[in-house]
């Protein structure tokens, strides 16, 4: 009777690793492995938390709240980046105690937010993207942001929407928007090639127009699935002083812009193809000239230097401008 136990209990075992070995083979697939340029982060002798809350300040049920529960997913919250093309961040007290909670107030998502500069400030709650001043390679906060704020640490944000410390954002405008995908301001009328940027040079000394060229054509080699959009005929500019990239397309554009940053390329030349090169919806906003009175999500620039303009678009987000639509 032992020998027979014995016996159907080793069939069992066999019969059940035979089983998980065909199903283990039959559901099991690889991804491709991206590899993605490595680059400095400053380190930092912080606790987990402190780390966090630090840096990044919440909007919870259209309320400005000091913490957050990180149990909590953040896979319906939008992480907003204000970028800072100087070391001057004398209008960060502006946006904590203005700005921000006004948007709040009004916007039906919740949201957090991060300040970044060329250079970190510590007083004023600014991360350092490590990028020379005037902002000509801001898309690369992005970068910096995902990498000090990753998504295997539970930083799953639902999008990513990059802004100008000199934007007035509208949060009626976005309310109507579609935030489940990636848009740009679009492309600017002109030809690239009778644009002013295009035969300025980049630290290098080569073309912003050549550095673009040079960029694509390694991409194009690199990642074949993105060799169409990235021909000739598919280089452009665009403003890129407001865009959003949501969670599904924030892999594919931080490796590109990994490439576009390693060849230079300039901020209004990266932006667009990149994010076209994802079929990122084109959504022109009120930039560099336009007409105030416009309908429009995105004002830009909006010098909040002057009290004037820091009241109008506070007032334009509460719809109680008369000038600013």
């Amino acid at each position: 009777m032992a020998i027979m136990m014995y016996n159907i209990v080793f069939l069992f075992l066999f019969y059940s690793i035979i089983c998980h070995s065909y199903y283990s083979w039959q559901y099991s697939f690889s991804y491709p492995i991206v590899t993605q340029i490595p680059y400095h982060i400053v380190p930092f002798n912080l606790s987990f938390l402190e780390k966090n809350e630090r840096w990044i300040h919440h909007c919870r049920n259209k309320t400005i709240v000091r913490s957050i529960d990180y149990r909590q997913s953040l896979f319906s919250v939008i992480l907003i980046i204000v970028n800072h093309h100087y070391s001057s961040f004398y209008n960060t007290s502006f946006f904590d105690d203005q700005y921000f909670p006004t948007f709040c107030s009004q916007f039906d998502s919740d949201f957090d937010y991060v300040f970044i500069g060329p250079k970190e400030d510590s007083v004023n709650q600014v991360l350092s993207n490590e990028l020379p001043e005037r902002g000509y390679y801001s898309y690369m906060s992005l970068n910096r942001v995902l990498d000090r704020f990753p998504r295997k640490d539970g930083y799953y944000y639902k999008g990513y929407f990059l802004i100008n410390d000199d934007s007035c954002i509208d949060p009626h405008q976005l309310n109507a928007m579609n935030l489940s995908s990636s848009f740009t301001e679009g492309r600017i009328s002109h030809p690239l090639s009778e644009w002013v940027w295009t035969r300025r040079k980049n630290e290098r000394g080569i073309m912003f127009c050549d550095a673009l060229s040079n960029a694509t054509n390694k991409m194009r080699l690199k990642y074949p699935d993105y060799g169409e959009c990235l021909e000739l005929k598919n280089q452009m500019i665009g403003w890129s002083d407001a865009f959003y990239v949501h969670s599904r397309d924030v892999n594919s554009v931080s490796m590109m812009f990994e490439e576009m940053y390693s060849d230079l390329v300039f901020l209004e030349m990266a932006v667009p193809v990149v994010l076209n090169c994802l079929n990122a919806k084109a959504i022109p906003s009120c930039n560099h000239g336009c007409n105030k009175n416009r309908t429009s999500y995105h004002l830009h620039p909006v010098k909040y230097s002057s009290n004037e303009n820091q009241i109008r678009c506070i007032n334009r987000m509460l719809r109680m401008d008369s000038e600013w639509i």
